[in-house]
């Protein structure tokens, strides 16, 4: 998510419009799973924008492992 960084060095925490992907994981035995949100502290699905080109299967694919080290659609 370089370019997001990118963008947010010059419009600082200003809303920035990009597509993002969320995934909702469910266990019959377990339920839902959510993360704590490193940026702002709450609960939530994994998901976050996706990279200039990206597919949104290969973005979901991506954000997944990248905040749960699960890897789905195998």
């Amino acid at each position: 998510m370089g370019y997001i960084q990118e963008i947010r060095k010059y419009v600082g925490h200003s809303p920035i419009m990009a597509t993002a992907v969320v995934c909702i994981i469910y266990d019959k035995e377990k339920g839902i799973l959510f993360e704590k949100s490193s940026n702002f502290g709450t609960w939530c699905v994994p998901g976050g924008a996706l990279e200039i080109g990206e597919s949104l299967e290969d973005g979901v694919k991506r954000e997944v492992k990248e905040e749960t080290s699960l890897d789905i659609f195998n």
